[in-house]
């Protein structure tokens, strides 16, 4: 037996027992401690005893009991040890584990029979749910409009000259035919990027859809090199080395590893490694080519290094800090001539949003940045690029409308130019001489790229022989504010067709999200067009917690402040009612990820608010899984949600409002929800949503509970976009807000 402690931190009875122990175990080397009275040699009493069949089974038993006495012995010490520590000592650790209510479906997170049969049961019970006729049709007709739909569109917006939608083709681009042949088990749609360097070509694919991908390093003459494995992002540093990024188990990215092309992986050295685990170790490389970065970057704070190889030794890699991180100051670097150009933001010192500053490469550290550019109050930057002179930038105010900022590196002058009213979403992704490609899309518009001149100023469409796409002057948008219960106003960008009648008797589709700092998805998609030619209202609610507003937004609906996100989002469906957009039984909600934790928060609270829901990998267990540290992401998630193993506060603020502890007889009565999520999610494991919709369906039979698990890697797989997918989640919600199939519009 192994027994080890400080003896200081023991009562002293129970270091007594301790001494004991020991003195029996000791006593080992001279014989068992209870010996047969017919062995005579005690140093082996196995040695007489070989031909008395009676007197060996006598000696096994009682060394059995010893050990069995021994081990319970050492497991009631340890356990009653453990339970006088965290008795006497829980405030000045402030352990707080206890006080996690205990769950009966716990058995959920391991994957046993149990588990397989409770999976089984809810696809028998979605299947049975889609195979009744009445859905079934509903669903069939859905799925053909859409098809139609989609070809149409295809048909609008099929370019004539493809060459002039890819002005700047990428080395990567022109190597894409000759992929098929270097990798001919693979989709063009499992290729994430493909990197040049010199003749040797670096492509990097996710066959399974998962975070983690593979490399194959090619010569352009479809000679294959060598192969690497379960990697995150790679960069080449030169012809002869290639950066890369791993992810562990718990989906953290904290090494930085060199490879020398030519040579085994598993002869790779590690370059650089990150202690603190809310930091995620990241590699890029600037627009123009000169530098790669390792970026270290957490909830609230960033760090970036500038990697370059040693001048004396080839087999050397050097890494530069740009400015060491401080806590509330977020960073990122672009590269022009000598300088850096940096977009930062200082929350600490600053209530304003991102600002863009350059500094010397010799001189990086803070007091050397001086300003470029700073967007007005009303403003923020979504999308940054450093091309030729210029340094352009995406900007999005307030209120939803964009512009385009061209800022002359050289003589500080500032030119800006607003896009078409329509467009909620802009990319700036590809640049060729004095032009930028800037694709721009929204609920209404299907994406759509321009060419933007930073020389002249001006945009055009890419495709100078075909006019821009025309704008449906059937449907509208607009964005309205709503006062949420403390004053704030909140924006909710609506989309609706222009004939709407505000009688309160339109089917509502609301949208949320709040959380991360992330804008709401207002790209174009066939589904949501298909839904406002018949008769639905879009409302994107940007609650607080996300970036629509500025980084003071985010910061104002995350950890303590939590619930200003739902708050806000019962604000703006409360009010949505009150206008006579629609009415509780035909208003629907769609939500993904932490977004599904708004959502369920908001029909335990308000019980009727919302007819029906459609959750997509939604986040609706956060006490679980913020007080597992073995959980992927648990530990970075810390600095949105805070604590409960440490914080009395967190884990009380968690407990109100977590989705799963909270679920009531009265809450889930007027709600039918279908969850959409996969049994391969690394991020949000499947028995969350299992574990969910179990518990729901046990407390009310009233409404109905539907869960697609799928199979697919990843946490939002593909599958559940298609179009059949899709049609399934429209007839969900006809279905459930009773919308008759006459009320769909025949095409």
């Amino acid at each position: 037996m192994t027994l080890w402690c400080r003896s200081w931190n023991y009562p002293t009875w129970i270091r007594r027992i301790v001494k004991r122990t020991k003195r029996l175990r000791n006593r080992k080397e001279n014989g068992p401690i209870w010996p047969s009275p017919s062995c005579k040699n005690r140093q082996d009493p196995l040695r007489r005893t070989n031909n008395n069949f009676l007197n060996y089974r006598r000696i096994l038993n009682m060394v059995a009991v010893r050990a069995m006495v021994n081990n319970l012995l050492r497991k009631s010490i340890l356990s009653l040890y453990k339970n006088i520590v965290t008795n006497t000592k829980s405030q000045r650790r402030k352990c707080v584990v206890s006080k996690i209510p205990d769950d009966e479906l716990s058995w959920m997170k391991t994957m046993t029979q149990k588990t397989m049969r409770s999976i089984k049961n809810e696809k028998r019970i979605l299947d049975n749910a889609f195979s009744v006729n009445k859905f079934s049709e509903l669903q069939k007709l859905i799925e053909s409009q859409l098809v139609q739909l989609e070809d149409e569109l295809n048909r609008k917006n099929k370019q004539t000259d493809v060459e002039s939608m890819h002005m700047s083709r990428t080395a990567s681009d022109t190597h894409r035919q000759d992929l098929s042949l270097l990798l001919p088990h693979l989709d063009d749609t499992d290729i994430v990027k493909c990197l040049m360097a010199g003749n040797r070509l670096c492509v990097v694919f996710q066959p399974d859809k998962s975070d983690r991908c593979s490399v194959t390093i090619n010569t352009v003459d479809q000679k294959l090199i060598c192969h690497l494995n379960n990697i995150f992002n790679i960069e080449w540093l030169s012809s002869k080395h290639l950066l890369y990024t791993r992810l562990d188990d718990k989906l953290h990215s904290s090494d930085v590893y060199v490879h020398v092309v030519g040579t085994a992986q598993c002869h790779d050295k590690l370059v650089y490694h990150e202690t603190d685990d809310r930091y995620f170790v990241d590699l890029s490389r600037t627009n123009d080519g000169q530098c790669v970065l390792l970026n270290c970057n957490s909830k609230t704070s960033s760090e970036v290094w500038v990697i370059s190889e040693d001048d004396t030794d080839e087999s050397s890699i050097r890494l530069q800090p740009v400015a060491l991180r401080g806590e509330g100051v977020e960073y990122y670097v672009e590269h022009y001539k000598n300088d850096f150009i940096i977009l930062t933001h200082d929350s600490a010192t600053e209530e304003h949003d991102y600002k863009i500053v350059r500094c010397p490469v010799a001189e990086t550290s803070g007091e050397n940045w001086v300003d470029l550019y700073r967007p007005d109050e009303q403003s923020k930057i979504v999308d940054l690029i450093v091309h030729q002179r210029y340094c352009v930038v995406a900007e999005k105010h307030f209120n939803g409308h964009l512009k385009l900022t061209s800022v002359h590196l050289d003589d500080g002058s500032v030119r800006q130019i607003v896009l078409r009213s329509d467009a909620c979403c802009v990319d700036i992704n590809q640049f060729s001489s004095n032009t930028i490609h800037v694709s721009l899309s929204s609920p209404i518009l299907p994406d759509t790229t321009y060419l933007y001149n930073t020389v002249e100023n001006t945009v055009q469409s890419v495709d100078q022989q075909t006019p821009d796409i025309v704008r449906d002057d059937k449907l509208t948008m607009k964005q309205i504010y709503v006062p949420s219960k403390d004053g704030v106003k909140v924006p909710v960008t609506l989309f609706h067709s222009r004939d709407v009648e505000l009688n309160g008797r339109n089917p509502l589709l609301c949208f949320v999200y709040g959380a991360y700092g992330t804008d709401l998805d207002l790209s174009f998609h066939t589904e949501r067009q298909w839904l406002l030619e018949n008769g639905w209202i879009l409302a994107y609610c940007h609650v607080r917690g996300g970036g629509e507003c500025g980084r003071s937004w985010y910061h104002d609906g995350r950890q303590s402040r939590k619930p200003n996100s739902f708050s806000d989002f019962e604000s703006c469906v409360s009010h949505l009612h009150s206008q006579h957009y629609s009415h509780e039984g035909l208003t629907a909600v769609y939500a993904c990820s932490a977004g599904g934790l708004v959502v369920g928060h908001i029909i335990n609270t308000r019980p009727g608010l919302i007819k029906a829901a459609v959750l997509k990998a939604p986040y609706l267990d956060v006490l679980s899984t913020m007080s597992d540290r073995r959980l992927p992401l648990t530990s970075e998630e810390i600095l949105e949600w805070g604590d409960p193993l440490t914080s009395v506060e967190s884990l009380n603020l968690i407990k109100q409002y977590c989705p799963y502890y909270n679920l009531s007889d009265q809450g889930s009565a007027h709600t039918d929800v279908y969850i959409v999520s996969s049994l391969n999610d690394e991020r949000l494991p499947y028995w969350i949503p299992l574990r969910y919709a179990t518990k729901r369906r046990a407390i009310s039979n009233q409404s109905r509970t539907l869960l697609d698990l799928y199979e697919d890697h990843g946490h939002l797989p593909d599958t559940v976009n298609t179009t059949h997918q899709v049609s399934k989640e429209i007839a969900f919600l006809y279905n459930s807000l009773d919308i008759s199939m006459r009320d769909v519009k025949l095409n």
